[in-house]
């Protein structure tokens, strides 16, 4: 570093503020003129997505207020746009000729081409050394900004152009390259969730499995449910089989059967919110949709709010037993989780307590996989619910019991392996995000390509600006020996 705080550049190069390279550096319209239906575009920093203009998104005006504004907030080709209100540090090179106008949240940068190359500029713009600037210049809390004077002072490293070029090409096929990671791995997370919905299709038509010789079927455990009308129930499923021509065929030890035969199904309530006993001081959980993960059934203990024994008993909330699962029926539908110990839920589930004959995380398993089934039971217009007498008529795939924790067990066994996956990729996409930082880094400390001894030093170059246009600030050379 020099004793101005600014890292040493190679020989050739030099440091200088944004408006000593710049014949022109502003920001676009305070105001908001009129929108019309047909007209010039009117962008805005939320019309700029990934360095590109979406002028699909931005509003119209009309050619009196675009003449008014042309001469001031009118970008043109070999400019370039940065986002100083808000979302500080967008950038757009215009390599285009369209005549719009821009927002004041967007400065246009118009550099001097003959020392300055507006892609060099866009990538120094985007690059950790000028990060470092902004975040030392930025004001406001609510929305920051980096307002004009300021970013008028922003030194950024001059390359000799003819090296600007070699940089820009370099820089492009490594960010493209890097690019095109990111949407491999991009791709790895819908990969992951039909992998998912294929463990569980296969898991449900016992696919997932071997069968246990041994092991006794469960159309023998339902015959030996007591109830009386179970019984019948279950004998009729077994000898009916024409009444599931259409349904997925089950290995010999398997049956269809309608879920609330082997499970109880019961709802939850919302104790009065006017009445504080039934809230203060409640030790027992009550979860409601909020408290379930979408993405994944987990073992829920605690929830974001408790209920009191008084609550419990003056209201239609149930404790449900552990080991019952949660299944939200109420708008959110398809939310799961298993209950880790005995707690209750507010309106927004069907909770489905298994008998003897079903393991909790095979059921859980089950009822993700026919949740869109499920789903099509539901009615309403404000929002669609699933009524408890519509699941209980749900024909479910019943494994014998040992099978059914074997297959809960391969289940959990391949979503471990695919949330590994996606945790890998988690970083994999972080670390290419500092790649693309790396790569600018380096790039700007003249790393990146070779020096030419023979280009003309880029001070040599804001010289001749200076003298041809005497409007040219100051500049420092900050070169190493």
């Amino acid at each position: 570093m020099n004793g101005g705080g600014l890292p040493a550049l190679p020989q050739g190069w030099t440091w200088a503020s944004l408006e000593s390279c710049c014949q022109k550096l502003t920001d676009g319209a305070h105001y908001t003129p009129k929108y019309v239906s047909e007209g010039y575009p009117f962008v805005t920093i939320t019309d700029v997505e990934d360095e590109r203009i979406v002028f699909g998104s931005a509003k119209l005006i009309g050619k009196e207020a675009f003449e008014k504004l042309r001469s001031n907030c009118n970008p043109h080709e070999g400019d370039v746009l940065f986002s100083k209100d808000g979302t500080v540090g967008k950038t757009v090179e215009i390599d285009f000729e369209r005549d719009f106008i821009v927002l004041s949240s967007l400065a246009i940068l118009r550099p001097y081409h003959e020392v300055l190359i507006p892609r060099y500029l866009k990538y120094v713009l985007k690059s950790s050394l000028a990060f470092e600037q902004y975040d030392k210049m930025k004001t406001g809390t609510a929305l920051t900004r980096v307002i004009l004077r300021n970013l008028k002072k922003i030194k950024i490293p001059i390359a000799p152009v003819n090296e600007q070029r070699r940089i820009d090409a370099k820089v492009e096929a490594l960010l493209a390259e890097s690019k095109t990671a990111r949407e491999a791995l991009d791709k790895v997370p819908g990969l992951l969730r039909r992998f998912r919905q294929s463990v569980l299709a296969k898991a449900f038509r016992g696919e997932l499995t071997q069968r246990d010789p041994n092991g006794e079927p469960a159309q023998s455990l339902l015959q030996k449910m007591e109830q009386e009308e179970i019984r019948q129930q279950t004998k009729t499923l077994v000898e009916s089989k024409p009444r599931f021509d259409d349904f997925p065929r089950l290995p010999d030890t398997w049956v269809w059967v309608k879920l609330g035969k082997i499970a109880n199904i019961v709802g939850g309530g919302t104790p009065r919110r006017d009445t504080p006993e039934y809230y203060k001081n409640g030790t027992i959980p009550w979860a409601t949709p909020t408290d379930i993960n979408p993405n994944g059934i987990l073992t829920i203990f605690e929830t974001a709010e408790k209920i009191t024994e008084k609550a419990l008993a003056k209201s239609s909330a149930k404790l449900l037993p552990t080991g019952t699962v949660l299944f939200s029926s109420r708008a959110s539908i398809g939310k799961i989780a298993i209950a880790g110990r005995a707690l209750t839920t507010n309106q927004g589930f069907a909770n489905v307590i298994p008998t003897p004959l079903l393991d909790s995380r095979y059921l859980a398993y089950g009822l993700r996989h026919f949740a869109k089934d499920i789903e099509r039971l539901g009615s309403g217009t404000t929002y669609i619910e699933v009524a408890k007498s519509s699941l209980k008529e749900f024909y479910f795939p019943l494994a014998p019991l040992k099978e059914q924790r074997r297959v809960a067990a391969k289940i959990q066994e391949l979503y471990s392996f695919a949330d590994s996956i996606e945790a890998a990729i988690k970083k994999a996409k972080e670390r290419t995000g500092m790649i693309d930082q790396a790569i600018l880094a380096k790039a700007f400390r003249g790393e990146l390509v070779p020096q030419d001894p023979n280009d003309e030093p880029a001070s040599v170059l804001l010289q001749r600006i200076k003298s041809t246009t005497g409007q040219l600030g100051s500049f420092q050379t900050k070169s190493a020996n």
